[in-house]
């Protein structure tokens, strides 16, 4: 897969910087998104994509080769984030996630995601902070 690809293009002693976010588990944006895999499972689809699914299944492949990785943490914010912004997000396909999920098969899904998020929440409108970090995977390949 594409982990076995990064070790065949980045030279011995190289490195590779592996980007991503990290947030709280129980925030509202989480919460969404387990509500929406749940809706989406129900409908027949899956929100799985290729490659590693976790950060944790990298780091154990980059361990196997005998790679060395360190985690830096380069920022933290907090973001208002509302459920519309995320149920938009989800509609227009923003993440890699929904891509293919048929167009009958999101449309409903986030229909049913904005009838719960109403029902849980109320205002849709409503601003939540979160904070953000970004985070980097720094991956030392063996030379």
């Amino acid at each position: 897969g594409a982990l076995l690809e990064v070790q065949r293009v980045v030279q011995p002693g190289g490195l590779l910087l592996h980007v991503w976010n990290n947030r709280q588990q129980d925030d509202i944006a989480s919460r969404l998104a387990e509500r929406f895999r749940v809706i989406v499972e129900a409908g027949g689809g899956s929100l799985d994509r290729p490659g590693a699914r976790r950060r944790e299944d990298a780091l154990a492949f980059w361990a196997e080769q005998g790679w060395h990785s360190e985690e830096l943490e380069v920022a933290r914010w907090l973001e208002d984030y509302t459920p519309a912004g995320h149920i938009q997000s989800l509609r227009d396909r923003v993440w890699s996630a929904t891509w293919q999920l048929s167009d009958g098969l999101l449309a409903s899904a986030v229909d049913e995601l904005t009838r719960w998020a109403q029902a849980e929440f109320g205002s849709l409108e409503q601003s939540y902070p979160i904070e953000r970090l970004m985070m980097v995977d720094e991956v030392r390949f063996s030379s």
